[in-house]
């Protein structure tokens, strides 16, 4: 009898959740179809790399710029079948998956506020369409990222944090998984790991012990991990590094940076130039100029998420305004705001782009679910009040994941039709364009060619054969364009009208 009436606890106790995954695998199975040809140059990457290790291809897969984890878990899928259009389709899948994971992370995230059950359950089911925009908007390692920091999140935001040893363990674990989901992580990891844990410390000294010995086991469980892939990359380069991704961004927007250009066939690949913003004055301000430019872009970025970020952050920012020593007792209020500081704050010398704040889309919902908790906690409203709270809030919350998947449905179908209809003869190795790098990018993908780059433009295309010929590029797209080319040594297949 004690035990049935356990398990109808716990059934009762998951049964949001259980609702809210179902709601999200059914939702998914809807949209797959107008998102299935989605296609962007990080997802041809990536599922190159995966090829690459199928292949035992092992030099050509470490990469320092693209991190690993996404392409190892796109392998076991390429096994069965690895053609571009069924590879493009198992990303999907993949994503699919991380989103439900990412999901139950939330659930448990969540409970660490230990807020009305309720309003858990509504914001769960918010993090439904948002889940489903970050596992089909973009072929991306974010959410996976996004994923492996929720749960880092969950074991660092414990209220027993200190008294178990676990904690540290868990929290090295899920790190190191997203540093292999992107490199940002790394650093990320390194400076919220010890601030967090330092305040810890600091708040209750009869744990410190345990509190230090949590520290140094997580770091400890991250690097183990980590530190094969950083030996790996390091070994490529010919250098220490944990990541390339973050110096060439940089190196991107810097003061002599003509930024990323298109690549040409036989010229050479025109690398950006290094710089510091320590070099000389000039460099200093630039420096600051790029950071001011990118508070801009995040502050425009969280009005995007919900017109409530702001007010959320100011709220948190107000609640944070007390002595130290109180501010230190209130972790809930402390570290989700330190969290998305940081967070934003590691992007801001560089650059910035919508999905690379994904995980403060996620504390900010659940943070103004802490809020909206609090003022319940008053007594100032009656139910019907408190529902139209709940409802403008959470559709403050829908209306980018929503518009953005109504704009662009059936995204990448006109490439999908176009490479149909085009019947190669034989297989070719490297292909070029006249230009539209993009769609000649993913076009190569479906055709399986190796694209070089642009050669000859419109209106120019004097010594176009022998450059073609001179680079090995026995595939030329020709787009939007009404000249008549004269290639003696090619032929033409058709058009993709």
């Amino acid at each position: 009898m004690g035990q049935n009436i356990r398990s109808q606890i716990v059934t009762w106790s998951y049964g949001p959740l259980l609702v809210a995954l179902v709601i999200y695998l059914l939702t998914s199975l809807v949209v797959f179809r107008y998102y299935q040809h989605q296609i962007n140059p990080d997802g041809v990457v990536y599922i190159s790399v995966a090829k690459s290790y199928l292949c035992d291809n092992w030099i050509q897969a470490i990469d320092s710029y693209h991190s690993p984890l996404l392409s190892w878990l796109l392998v076991p899928f390429l096994f069965f079948d690895s053609t571009p259009t069924v590879a493009l389709f198992f990303t999907k899948i993949l994503s699919v998956i991380v989103g439900f994971f990412t999901i139950i992370g939330f659930w448990f995230l969540y409970s660490r506020f230990g807020l009305n059950k309720n309003l858990k359950t509504v914001l769960t089911v918010v993090m439904v369409p948002l889940t489903i925009y970050f596992a089909f908007s973009v072929i991306t390692p974010d959410l996976l990222m996004v994923c492996s920091l929720i749960y880092y999140l969950y074991f660092l935001f414990s209220p027993e944090y200190s008294n178990k040893i676990f904690n540290g363990i868990f929290c090295g674990l899920f790190a190191a998984l997203a540093y292999l989901s992107k490199s940002f992580a790394l650093p990320f990891f390194l400076i919220h790991f010890f601030l967090i844990n330092a305040l810890y410390y600091f708040n209750d000294p009869s744990r410190r012990e345990n509190t230090v010995k949590n520290l140094l086991l997580g770091i400890l469980v991250f690097f183990l991990i980590s530190g094969v892939w950083i030996g790996l990359i390091s070994d490529k380069e010919g250098q220490f590094t944990y990541g390339t991704a973050g110096k060439f961004n940089h190196d991107l927007v810097g003061p002599n940076s003509k930024g990323w250009g298109l690549p040409q066939v036989g010229g050479e690949f025109s690398e950006v130039e290094s710089w510091s913003p320590f070099e000389s004055w000039a460099n200093f301000m630039h420096q600051l100029q790029i950071i001011y430019s990118n508070l801009i872009q995040i502050f425009s970025i969280l009005e995007y998420f919900s017109y409530f970020s702001i007010l959320i952050l100011l709220s948190y920012i107000i609640l944070c305004i007390r002595p130290l020593k109180e501010l230190i007792k209130l972790p809930k209020i402390l570290i989700p705001l330190l969290t998305i500081i940081i967070f934003c704050g590691g992007y801001t010398p560089v650059l910035v782009e919508e999905r690379y704040l994904w995980l403060v889309w996620v504390l900010l919902l659940l943070m103004g679910g802490s809020l909206i908790e609090g003022l319940f906690n008053k007594n100032c409203f009656n139910q019907y009040q408190k529902g139209i709270i709940i409802l403008i809030f959470s559709i403050s919350f829908l209306m980018a994941p929503l518009t953005y998947m109504d704009t662009y449905k059936n995204s990448g179908e006109d490439i999908y039709q176009i490479q149909k209809s085009i019947n190669l003869p034989r297989v070719y190795g490297r292909s070029a364009s006249n230009g539209i790098l993009d769609k000649s990018l993913y076009l190569s993908y479906y055709l399986g060619t190796n694209y070089a780059g642009q050669a000859g433009s419109k209106g120019n295309y004097a010594g176009l054969e022998n450059q073609l010929i001179n680079s090995n590029v026995d595939l030329y797209f020709l787009w939007d364009d009404e000249a008549e080319l004269n290639l003696e040594n090619y032929t033409e297949i058709g058009k993709g009208e």
